[in-house]
């Protein structure tokens, strides 16, 4: 095979896959207006902007931060839920604790110097809030609109 083909079948293949990937993913475009400008009364330090997902860090008045992440799961292709499965398996590591907040079921990690809170809203979206404080990080998350993002999430 020459090296022109295999590069084509290569990028072709790869074509596929990601249009695979994001098939059914949710445009960052859509989860945008869903995300409050405050959380836990604190305004936005620096947004990325990124096309499948929202990612916003918050300056804290002690001069900490605090961050928003939320992201497409990309396992709707493979039907793989194995990631998910061991992230929200508890109690683990990764999900140390499981509450529900804000009407969903969430994994709650309190550490020394951090806390995080993150939600998976089947089938497509992650939701994870984290902050110096679990004060901090439990404010914030009462902000969120959850069952919105959830609602977003649940669409076909």
């Amino acid at each position: 095979m020459t090296r022109a083909l295999a590069i084509s079948i290569f990028v072709a293949l790869c074509g596929v896959a990601s249009a695979d990937m994001t098939d059914g993913a949710v445009p960052a475009e859509q989860i945008k207006p869903l995300v409050p400008h405050k959380l836990g009364g604190v305004e936005p330090y620096q947004a990325l902007d990124y096309p499948w997902a929202v990612a916003i860090a918050y300056k804290l008045p002690d001069g900490r931060y605090a961050n928003l992440d939320i992201q497409n799961t990309f396992h709707r292709s493979t039907h793989d839920t194995t990631l998910e499965d061991l992230n929200n398996k508890s109690p683990s590591s990764m999900c140390p604790k499981k509450e529900t907040i804000s009407g969903y079921v969430a994994c709650v990690k309190i550490g020394d110097g951090s806390a995080s809170i993150r939600w998976y809203l089947p089938d497509r979206l992650t939701v994870r809030v984290a902050a110096p404080t679990e004060d901090t990080v439990r404010k914030m998350a009462a902000d969120l609109p959850i069952a919105k993002l959830a609602a977003l999430s649940a669409k076909k």
